[in-house]
């Protein structure tokens, strides 16, 4: 589903070059469940927005659904982010003036969905979330697991074939954060792919497979005891 070629990314600092990701090789089946683990700095996040098209690597190739992203237009891209993939951050990104229901809403507009499925929609994944109550709350009345919540479920609005997730209880307590994680793992018990992304070796057991990052290589690569 999600295939990365010796992938590498590097900025330019002045006259200096910095590589972020060294030859990079990752294969993402549909139906995994992976945390890609590695302290501040160690290029996990680099490699997170690689696989959600908000970043181009400066080296190698990137397939998705066998698709070579670096052939797509720009709009093409923007079409695979906003139809395919579902992100959710570690600071939520919530719209602050608009209501849980009107941020689960927003992504479909985009869409082309009629107000009414729009709705439709959105209220049915809050409800599923366990938000059913907070439909007309706006994120500053909102706990930050319920918050979390709410960006999971306008990360699903769409019907991404990829959850990608960067940090997701970095912002919680680990209770609110354990919550957090059940949600997701219920997900993935669904069907649906999970990508998440942690400093959290805890968090990390949870996945079927973890990889870990290190000075933007991967160093280690190995299944969980959930694994099928």
């Amino acid at each position: 589903m999600m295939q990365l070629r010796s992938i590498s990314k590097a900025y330019q600092l002045g006259e200096e070059e910095l590589t972020i990701l060294h030859d990079i090789n990752l294969t993402v089946l549909r139906g995994d469940y992976t945390a890609i683990v590695g302290t501040s700095g160690s290029g996990k996040s680099t490699l997170m927005n690689i696989l959600g098209c908000l970043e181009q690597p400066s080296t190698g190739e990137y397939y998705f659904d066998a698709r070579a992203i670096s052939k797509l237009s720009d709009n093409d891209r923007t079409d695979l982010r906003n139809l395919q993939i579902g992100f959710v951050f570690q600071q939520f990104n919530l719209l602050p003036r608009l209501s849980a229901l009107q941020n689960v809403m927003l992504p479909m507009v985009y869409a082309g969905y009629s107000p009414l499925e729009r709705r439709e929609r959105a209220e049915t994944l809050l409800e599923r979330v366990g938000l059913a109550d907070r439909l007309a709350n706006r994120p500053n009345q909102l706990s930050g697991g319920q918050q979390q919540r709410v960006a999971i479920a306008r990360a699903l609005v769409n019907q991404p074939q990829v959850l990608l997730a960067d940090e997701p209880t970095g912002a919680l307590d680990s209770r609110t954060g354990g919550e957090v994680i059940e949600l997701i793992s219920g997900l993935h018990a669904g069907g649906l792919t999970i990508v998440l992304v942690t400093h959290d070796a805890s968090v990390a057991q949870n996945s079927e497979r973890i990889i870990q990052i290190q000075d933007g290589r991967i160093t280690a690569d190995q299944q969980t005891r959930n694994a099928a």
